[in-house]
């Protein structure tokens, strides 16, 4: 269980903290709206209207003791630079933040922040993804180079072991997952043959895979 923080309680903050909180985790929701706080006050550990450009009203609520911070603002520039810079000055390790453009994204990981999240632009690969791939179900960017995507098993897969499809040497792709009906095999051995109807969870270079699938169509 790790404790986190979120500045700024819009439609994206506000979905982060709840889920959070509902995985089991401490959540601390910050903003200076009253109504907003109000509003999430039974579904978070602590809900507190604070002003995130203050650092000594994030110093009083103990900001400094969690482990992850998330400012999920993006439209006011001010408040998501300064939520950046006082989440530092506190210690804070890993710091995360939310941006529109690729300029806010520079200057964003220029302050230090660990991760830039784009929840727009990912939701929009996501689409795209779904819209040209029959064969994509789910995708998870994990770096600007890496993804874990669940796919399902390609017609010209079937009957074949993991080690005759070579999919490691051919698109840089491990198979790390098989979910077969019910049954879920968690690191296949390279003798494991593809069934029709499997559903593959693989991670490997983002562009590798694109060009698997695009392949496959």
């Amino acid at each position: 269980m790790k404790q986190f923080a979120i500045f700024g309680l819009g439609s994206f903050g506000s979905s982060l903290a709840t889920n959070l909180y509902n995985l089991g985790h401490d959540v601390y929701a910050i903003d200076k709206s009253e109504e907003l706080i109000n509003a999430i006050a039974d579904q978070v550990t602590y809900a507190v209207q604070a002003d995130v450009t203050d650092i000594h009203a994030l110093k009083s609520i103990g900001i400094q003791n969690v482990d992850v911070v998330i400012i999920a603002l993006s439209t006011d520039l001010n408040a998501s630079f300064l939520g950046v810079i006082n989440a530092k000055e506190l210690g804070v390790k890993t710091v995360y933040a939310k941006a529109q453009t690729d300029t806010h994204t520079k200057v964003l990981y220029q302050l230090g922040v660990d991760k830039v999240i784009s929840p727009e632009k990912e939701m929009g690969k996501k689409i795209a993804y779904s819209l040209t791939n029959s064969s994509f179900l789910d995708l998870v960017e994990l770096d600007p180079t890496h993804t874990l995507m669940e796919l399902e098993a390609l017609p010209n897969w079937k009957d074949h072991s993991l080690i005759d499809l070579n999919l490691r040497v051919k698109y840089n792709i491990n198979v790390i997952i098989i979910k077969r009906n019910d049954n879920v095999i968690i690191n296949p051995l390279p003798e494991e043959v593809i069934h029709a109807k499997d559903r593959l969870i693989v991670l490997g270079d983002s562009s590798e895979i694109n060009k698997l699938t695009m392949r496959q169509k």
